[in-house]
C-alpha cells in the first residue's frame, strides 16, 4: 500500500523535460547543421549602460524561422573573455579577446564550450595589418581548427572573407557602406536594418546577415545589438559556425561603441 501512495510525475511532463534536455545532449555542430537561420541577441549590460565602462560582451543565440523571427528556446550563449584595460582603452574594432560559445544550459566553465573564437590585437590602418577571427571546435576533447574570418579593406563597402581550415574561400560577406541604417536610427523600414549579403566562391548570392533595430530605445542608450542570418542552402555545420563568428566580427568591427573612441571604425 505504501508503494501505491508514491506518485509518479505524469508521462507528458517527463517527455517534455527529456525532449528539452535532448537538445543539449547533441553536439553544437550537430545542432548548427540542422538550422536554416540564426538569431543572435547581445545582452544588455546594466553596469555598462549606467557607467559607460565597457564590459565583456555576452550574446544569446536562437534558431530563427523562415521569416527570421527568433524561436523561444535559447540554444547557445557566447561569452567574451578579456581584461578591463584592453576593453576600455582600445576600440572595439581592434581589442584582443577570446569568445567562448557554450550550450545554453551549461556553466561558464571554459572546458564546456564547443567553439572558441580568438582575435589578436591588431593596430589596423586602411589596408595594413587587417584583423581576423580564428575559430576552433573544442567540444569534448576536440581541438580542431575550423577556419578564420578576415576583414578585407575596401573604400566604401564592409567586406569579410570566410576561409576554411585549408584557407580556401567559402564565402564573401559584403555590406554596402551607404545604407540608411548606418547613418540614421529611426523606425522607417530602410533605417531599421543593415544588410550584409553572403556570396559563394563563384560570386552568387546565397544568404544574408542583417543587423536589425528592434528596440530603438534600448539600442540608443546601449550597444546591445541584434543580428539575424539566413544560412546558404549548401552550408555545412563548419560553415555555419564560421558565419556565426562572422556575425560577432561585424558587431565588434562596426557597432561596438567605446568611451575612448574618437571616430568610427574604418572600412
Amino acid at each position: 500500500f505504501f508503494f501505491l501512495m508514491i506518485r509518479r510525475p505524469p508521462r507528458s511532463t517527463q517527455s517534455r523535460s527529456s525532449a528539452a534536455s535532448d537538445v543539449y545532449k547533441r553536439q553544437g555542430l550537430e545542432i548548427l547543421a540542422g538550422m536554416r537561420a540564426l538569431y543572435v541577441k547581445q545582452q544588455l549590460e546594466l553596469l555598462e549602460a549606467l557607467t559607460g565602462c565597457e564590459t565583456e560582451n555576452r550574446y544569446k543565440v536562437y534558431e530563427a524561422d523562415d521569416q527570421l523571427h527568433r524561436k523561444k528556446q535559447v540554444l547557445f550563449k557566447c561569452k567574451e573573455r578579456s581584461n578591463w584595460l584592453t576593453r576600455n582603452l582600445l576600440s572595439g574594432d581592434c581589442r584582443p579577446f577570446t569568445m567562448r560559445v557554450l550550450h545554453a544550459d551549461e556553466d561558464d566553465d571554459e572546458s564546456s564550450s564547443f567553439l572558441k573564437i580568438e582575435r589578436e590585437f591588431r593596430c589596423t590602418c586602411c589596408c595594413l595589418n587587417r584583423p581576423d577571427f580564428k575559430v576552433t571546435w573544442t567540444e569534448g576533447r576536440n581541438d580542431k581548427f575550423l577556419g578564420r574570418i578576415t576583414h578585407d579593406w575596401a573604400i566604401c563597402d564592409m567586406t569579410f572573407e570566410v576561409l576554411n581550415s585549408q584557407d580556401s574561400l567559402r564565402y564573401k560577406v559584403v555590406g554596402d557602406g551607404f545604407q540608411c541604417g548606418l547613418f540614421f536610427n529611426c523606425p522607417c523600414d530602410p533605417c531599421k536594418k543593415i544588410v550584409f549579403n553572403i556570396y559563394d566562391a563563384n560570386g552568387q548570392q546565397v544568404g544574408e546577415i542583417m543587423k536589425v533595430f528592434e528596440d530603438m530605445a534600448k539600442e540608443f542608450f546601449s550597444d546591445a545589438d541584434t543580428f539575424v542570418c539566413r544560412f546558404p542552402p549548401m552550408a555545412t555545420a563548419e560553415d555555419k559556425a564560421l558565419l556565426l563568428a562572422n556575425i560577432l566580427f561585424i558587431d565588434y568591427r562596426y557597432f561596438e561603441e567605446n568611451p575612448s573612441d574618437t571616430q568610427p571604425a574604418t572600412y
